[in-house]
C-alpha cells in the first residue's frame, strides 16, 4: 500500500515539474521573438534601431 502511494506521488511531482518547464519554455520562446531588433547606420552615423514583434515598430534614431 505504501509503495501504491509513493508511486503515486512521484507521478504527480513529475507532471507538476513537466507543466512547470512547459510554461517557461513557452515564455522564453515568445520572448525570443518579441524581443527582435535590426540595427540600420545611415551616412551621417546616426543609428535607427527598429523594434519588430509584429504589432508595433518602434523606430529611434541615437548619435554615437
Amino acid at each position: 500500500m505504501a509503495f501504491f502511494v509513493t508511486k503515486i506521488l512521484l507521478l504527480l511531482i513529475i507532471i507538476i515539474l513537466l507543466a512547470i518547464a512547459y510554461i517557461l519554455i513557452k515564455q522564453y520562446l515568445k520572448k525570443g521573438k518579441d524581443d527582435t531588433q535590426v540595427n540600420v547606420t545611415d551616412r551621417n552615423g546616426n543609428i535607427t534601431q527598429i523594434n519588430v514583434n509584429g504589432k508595433k515598430v518602434k523606430i529611434e534614431s541615437k548619435k554615437d
